[in-house]
């Protein structure tokens, strides 16, 4: 399922330093360094030249465009009107899709009504449904003036449709299908429920109430449960006795986000052996059973296209397309044909836009309402998506930024699960003639504010070729502590990005300029290696600092015949991950000085709780002396960033602990700091996070420690949500298996478990528990809290050994002296994927 959500809880890591004296501040994020043409750097036997090579556009309406030495542009479109026009579209107008069919799904035979669309047609379901339906298959109009009762509605359905799971209370599911009667003609309809046949899967489809309109309170069948047999149906209609003018009819709606475009399976829903029949004896009213063409089949309302070409609002000068806004719409521009080449290693899209769409979560359901996405259709013409985006700050660097304030260059996208991509890929369409859509979406209502609308400019297709040889560096990680005379081992890679085979000498230079500008070395390496294409091997090195502050350190490359010399040289440091208003340097502590970090190191987590972090001095080569006694001095956290904080602030609960009996429990706590934070303490300069940091110097209890000991951060508050999670990294109330919640920033490292639900047996005082498991083989442990904030040291275990069952029964709690419970189930993968993951849910219980 794709939706499109806000992440609501920070990504919180820490970073502990030690002794006394003050402690500068370590950068937060590398922000690139660009080297000028020819900026030279004498080494012991030469020049090592790092510079841009200019490249003209090969195809574009506006050459000169300075590239680097193997980019070309193969579009560049500054909608100026010297290539052929995009084109608008309606995208409301879909068109019908409830057919007869004789070539069912699974094998189906005889003939039966099917809404699906077959130019969607992929193995082995030959047709499926896709985003943004709404279609009505209508039977004849019937006189039931003279009928008498029992009147009954009979027939047998099959279908495989979005199953429920993450939505947003009031909604219960995503896509389905219902049935509706009309007593006067189809100018009003009433939805009716059967009694045979299953009942509605849920009580509010998302589909119908919030992308149709409809509101809340629209029943539906949805899933795959009947996705492989048919199952009966039958509607008593004897309250229509005595209608002349009397319709039924079959509806089936999708949302925005899971279809067959994603999954093929998906077939949509198939109707047959259709009966409507009056009295005891059964007089047949009706009857259909795919043989006949002859009932009415409707579309849902058309929303309008606002796309216009304008000349007042631009990146360069003198026109854009802008989708204006309005309620509910999906309207699209689409590209005029381009022949993407072949022979290249990547293929990308880049586009500079202004998304003035205020209203992306105006209710603050933490769902995407105003958005928009890039789509892309072969010569068979069936789109598929791209990527997707919004009014928001997504970190590229300049001239990328916040759309929602001005235009900015996009070259990177969120994906299924809001997984921001490397750059918008195209390259699996190499050779094919292709279009390019930009979709816009918006919801019902203005609740978020209005603005004026999409804009979109100078979209570019880039083409990367790799060169015959090339030799690339990457990945230049400094370790934590880095401190003034003591040897670090620090590691980088060394990769084949060319065509041909490299080795025997692949020579480069270690390079460490000092804080005063001098430079401390400069020692070429060679490494006596092979890479064929594709292939990179992890070189370590150790450094030994002579001087404390900033240090800009540098790998540079000069392999023979290199056709590519701008991925020559790597930076450091690349371990950390956050945009930082700093530059490149590391930060080298005074004698005496060390710094703790574990943002991107393996870390030991209390229960497998990822807010309690275990610092180890030892392991992190602190000297001995040093280990046995020390002062905890200042603590860094990094918060993700929430608009919402800049006004309210958050309350946040900080708590140091001794080591604990073994690796995964705290000890004692001998420290608690309950303080405030708001946005203007975490976010810097162009709204890029940096390092919040708190002064510890002189608090008793943090002086003269000796050993390992934990850390851990709480948020306090509800940040845009209804619970104050006691999570501190990777955090959303939602599942993240199947995308319904997006997070721009998310740790690998803690993956949750899915669908975690709880209900009453009947009147017993019994609860059951019920999960999914993210992926096999996953084990798990389950805990019962007293509430939210509850110190995991003082949780309930309810399974003293892992578990491998997804459900769990915990019997006698309901009537216990609060009416409130609160469950914590941890997974485990095993050593195939040791990833641990959590997930809490509260419910209210009323004792009976």
């Amino acid at each position: 399922m794709r939706r499109f959500t806000l992440c609501l809880f920070a990504v919180l890591f820490a970073a502990v330093a030690f002794a006394s004296a003050p402690v500068v501040q370590q950068s937060a994020a590398p922000v690139p360094e660009t080297p000028t043409v020819k900026d030279h750097d004498t080494y012991n036997d030469g020049w090592i030249e790092v510079f841009p090579v200019p490249l003209n556009g090969l195809v574009a309406d506006r050459p000169g465009r300075d590239l680097d030495a193997i980019d070309s542009t193969v579009v560049l479109d500054s909608m100026e009107g010297t290539l052929p026009p995009w084109t608008t579209i309606d995208l409301t107008d879909i068109g019908l899709f409830w057919h007869i069919n004789d070539t069912l799904p699974l094998g189906g035979s005889g003939v039966a009504w099917w809404c699906a669309d077959t130019a969607l047609a992929k193995p082995p379901m030959g047709g499926g449904y896709n985003d943004h339906w709404l279609q009505f298959l209508m039977a004849d109009t019937l006189d039931l003036t003279s009928a008498v009762a029992p009147i009954r509605l009979a027939f047998k359905a099959r279908w495989k449709i979005e199953a429920p799971g993450g939505e947003t209370p009031p909604y219960d599911m995503w896509d389905g299908w219902n049935m509706w009667a009309s007593n006067n003609g189809g100018a009003t309809w009433n939805l009716i429920d059967p009694i045979v046949g299953p009942a509605y899967t849920g009580q509010n489809a998302y589909s119908f109430g919030e992308i149709w309109g409809y509101g809340a309170g629209i029943q539906a069948w949805g899933g795959t449960a009947y996705a492989n047999a048919y199952v009966p149906f039958e509607f008593n209609l004897d309250a229509f006795a005595g209608t002349g003018n009397f319709l039924v009819r079959w509806a089936f709606a999708s949302d925005d986000g899971f279809s067959a475009i994603d999954d093929s399976s998906y077939y949509g829903l198939i109707v047959d052996s259709i009966r409507i029949t009056d009295g005891a004896a059964l007089s047949l009213l009706l009857s259909n059973d795919g043989e006949w063409d002859e009932f009415g089949r409707e579309q849902g309302p058309l929303a309008g296209n606002t796309w216009v070409y304008e000349d007042t609002t631009y990146n360069s000068p003198t026109n854009s397309w802008n989708g204006e806004p309005g309620h509910s719409l999906l309207c699209g521009i689409e590209s005029y044909p381009i022949v993407l080449p072949v022979g290249y290693n990547r293929l990308s899209v880049r586009y500079w836009v202004w998304c003035d769409l205020p209203d992306s979560d105006g209710d603050n359901d933490n769902s995407l309402e105003d958005f928009y996405d890039l789509w892309i259709a072969r010569e068979d013409g069936i789109y598929r998506r791209v990527v997707y985006d919004y009014g928001y700050d997504n970190g590229e660097p300049a001239p990328g930024g916040n759309s929602l304030n001005d235009w900015v260059y996009r070259t990177v996208g969120l994906t299924s699960g809001g997984t921001q991509t490397p750059f918008i890929d195209i390259t699996a369409d190499s050779g094919h003639t292709v279009t390019l859509m930009f979709r816009l979406r918006t919801d019902g209502n203005d609740d978020g504010g209005v603005g004026s609308g999409l804009h979109i400019d100078d979209v570019e297709i880039m083409a990367t070729r790799a060169a015959a040889i090339d030799m690339a560096l990457r990945d230049l990680t400094v370790p934590f502590p880095t401190t003034r005379g003591m040897a670090r081992s620090y590691t980088y890679r060394i990769v084949n990005e060319g065509l041909n085979n490299i080795g025997n000498a692949l020579r480069h230079f270690l390079y460490y300029k000092r804080p005063d500008g001098t430079v401390q070395a400069n020692t070429q390496v060679v490494l006596a290696a092979t890479l064929t294409p594709g292939q990179d091997t992890l070189v370590t090195q150790t450094w030994t600092p002579d001087q404390a502050g900033s240090y800009l350190n540098r790998v540079a490359g000069n392999y023979v015949g290199d056709g590519d010399r701008t991925n020559d040289t790597v930076w450091t440091p690349v371990n950390v991950p956050l945009n930082s208003d700093s530059n490149l340097a590391v930060t080298v502590q005074p004698v005496g000085v060390y710094e703790l970090a574990y943002h991107l190191r393996t870390m030991q987590s209390a229960f497998l709780n990822p807010r309690f972090i275990r610092y180890t001095p030892a392991a992190d080569g602190v000297p001995a002396g040093t280990v046995a006694a020390y002062d905890i001095t200042k603590i860094k956290v990094v918060w993700q960033y929430d608009e919402a904080l800049a006004d309210t602030g958050a309350t946040t609960r900080i708590e140091f602990w001794a080591a604990g009996p073994d690796s995964n429990h705290p000890g004692t706590r001998f420290h608690q700091i309950v303080t405030q934070i708001d946005t203007s303490e975490t976010v810097g300069a162009a709204g890029r996070v940096h390092w919040w940091t708190m002064d510890l110097t002189g608090i008793a209890a943090l002086q003269n420690r000796s050993g390992d000991f934990w850390v851990s951060v709480t948020p306090m508050d509800s940040i845009g949500g209804p619970l104050p999670l006691p999570m501190g990294r990777s955090v959303t109330e939602a599942p993240l298996y199947d995308g319904h919640h997006f997070v721009v920033r998310r740790d690998t490292n803690a993956i949750a478990v899915d669908d975690l639900t709880l209900y009453r047996v009947g009147t017993t005082n019994d609860v059951i528990l019920n999960w999914s498991a993210p992926n096999a083989g996953y084990m798990f442990k389950v805990y019962r809290l007293a509430n939210p904030e509850q110190d995991p040291q003082f949780w309930t275990l309810l399974t003293p050994d892992w578990i491998t069952d997804t459900q769990y029964t915990d019997t006698g709690v309901v009537g216990l002296a609060t009416t409130k419970l609160f469950y914590v189930v941890i997974g485990h993968g095993g050593p195939l994927n040791p990833s641990p993951g959590r997930y809490l849910v509260q419910t209210t219980i009323v004792p009976h």
